[in-house]
């Protein structure tokens, strides 16, 4: 029979296919049907009758016709297909429907799975793992502490980089992909939309430092959606509750006067008052200096003092100064024993457990719009965008659900050392 220019029996010598008698493990008479598949022999077996011509014998006859079939196969398909179960051919058949949904090539797949074997042959991966490249990383903000740096910010930076460091510690950086990212910052049910967002951030600071050193080649954080976190307006002070806050200091921890003034009636941010130094506070020009170096948005601004801010900072305070550290080293530090003493003086103002967010500040920038009506000047003295200031402050309400009019900003702004009773004569 011809197949193409060749034939059966052609096929039949190169794979070397025969067919003869012989006796199976056990000595019993047998027919085998000796080839090979892929450099595997394969030698299955018939029962053979000795006493019958070989034409007659069942066991012979299903020999030759396994014989026939299996040489067409081998031709049709290849020793490969031929070698295969059904389910094989199923699978096999499911991975060519995928290969050509992809409108790519079986030569293209084949280069796929030979480079990933190369790959996985090679020695290990030389790229540094994520605690390397987060120590690498908080030395470089290390570097720039004061210039572009604050301390309070690589505090905060250095304790995420830690957990996420203990979460990833046997993983090369260029390994890490957007979903464990993704999975470690919604790790814990009782963060905040706030602090994951916060979190991620810090994620994205560590992999754009890699991109930027071609440490890596892609940056997950790029396939990570952004974290919404729901607007809410500012908590603010009352002015009784602010009054009784200064009368606390006044009375018990005189020299915290000018720390809580300037937030309360200045707006200074408490991250800008660790670096504020008393020279930078000049009551003869009216206005506090915050430079580059201290500010957190790294512009200066001058802010105007009030009339009554200008009676708290004549009262002898403490401010950050040039003192030695734990090390011996001579440094720029906040005031000493700060929290300890913070926390005091709202414990005895009764404010501890009801404390807003960057109270101070808000109330600070409420009661300036509420009573000047200017959003430009508000914003200066806060040293943020006008657009931040219409977003958040144009109508907050104090603790007690009063809607922040200009009357009760002048009463806010009457809090000074002396008559700061006059305003709490009906508080407890």
């Amino acid at each position: 029979m011809g197949i193409g220019n060749r034939t059966v029996l052609d096929v039949c010598h190169k794979q070397q296919m025969t067919l003869y008698p012989s006796f199976s493990s056990r000595k019993k008479p047998v027919w085998i049907v000796d080839y090979s598949v892929m450099g595997k022999q394969k030698r299955p077996q018939w029962p053979r009758n000795p006493d019958v011509p070989k034409e007659q014998d069942p066991g012979y006859i299903a020999a030759e016709k396994f014989k026939k079939s299996q040489t067409q196969k081998i031709f049709n398909e290849g020793s490969t297909l031929a070698e295969m179960d059904n389910h094989e051919r199923v699978a096999l058949l499911g991975l060519y429907a995928k290969i050509r949904d992809l409108k790519m090539t079986i030569a293209e797949v084949q280069d796929m799975v030979i480079q990933k074997a190369l790959e996985a042959s090679r020695p290990a991966n030389k790229t540094p793992l994520v605690p390397q490249v987060i120590d690498m990383c908080l030395l470089s903000k290390n570097a720039r502490l004061g210039v572009g740096v604050s301390a309070r910010y690589l505090k905060q930076f250095k304790s995420v980089m830690g957990q996420f460091a203990l979460a990833f510690q046997n993983l090369p950086i260029d390994q890490l992909s957007a979903l464990q990212i993704e999975a470690w910052i919604h790790s814990n049910p009782e963060h905040s939309p706030s602090t994951r967002r916060s979190r991620l951030a810090d994620v994205k600071t560590l992999t754009s430092f890699c991109l930027k050193r071609k440490i890596i080649t892609y940056d997950p954080c790029s396939a990570i959606e952004a974290i919404n976190v729901p607007r809410k307006t500012p908590g603010i002070l009352s002015p009784r509750q602010a009054a009784k806050l200064m009368r606390v200091v006044y009375n018990r921890d005189r020299r915290l006067c000018a720390y809580f003034a300037l937030q309360l009636f200045c707006g200074i941010r408490a991250e800008e008052m660790d670096r504020l130094t008393k020279d930078r506070v000049i009551l003869e020009k009216n206005i506090v200096h915050i430079p580059e170096a201290i500010s957190k948005t790294k512009s200066a601004r001058n802010i105007e003092i009030p009339e009554n801010a200008r009676e708290w900072l004549k009262i002898d305070s403490d401010y950050a100064s040039v003192r030695k550290n734990s090390k011996g080293v001579m440094k720029l530090m906040g005031i000493q024993n700060l929290k300890k003493r913070f926390d005091r003086v709202r414990r005895q103002a009764g404010l501890f457990k009801h404390w807003p967010n960057r109270a101070m500040r808000h109330s600070a920038a409420t009661y300036t719009y509420a009573l000047s009506g200017d959003a430009n000047y508000t914003s200066r003295q806060m040293g943020h965008d006008v657009n931040v200031l219409l977003q958040h402050y144009r109508a907050t309400k104090t603790p007690q659900g009063e809607i922040v009019t200009k009357d009760l900003a002048q009463e806010y702004f009457a809090i000074r050392p002396v008559p700061v009773f006059r305003i709490l004569e009906n508080v407890a």
